[in-house]
């Protein structure tokens, strides 16, 4: 048996093949509903903690015009996403 290296030798092997074949993939990847939860989430503070009044801050908005990018970022946050 010296040059067996058994099923999972060759499947190591393949894995490798593939892994090492692999390159970064080129893509910007933020549509404008991405960009507009991106720059909301941004917006807010760092702070050691949050409060009530930081969700009323990232959920208001000046026309109502944001409101569905305020809510995607809460939902992102609660880990609640459509995705």
């Amino acid at each position: 048996m010296g040059g067996s290296r058994g099923p999972f030798g060759v499947f190591q092997t393949f894995l490798n093949e593939i892994i090492d074949s692999l390159s970064p993939l080129g893509a910007d990847g933020m549509d404008s509903t991405a960009t507009a939860a991106m720059e909301r989430i941004e917006a807010v503070p760092i702070k050691e903690k949050y409060c009530r009044d930081d969700i009323v801050a990232l959920v208001a908005t000046e026309d109502g015009s944001g409101f569905n990018t305020a809510i995607l970022c809460a939902r992102l946050f609660l880990d609640l996403s459509k995705d």
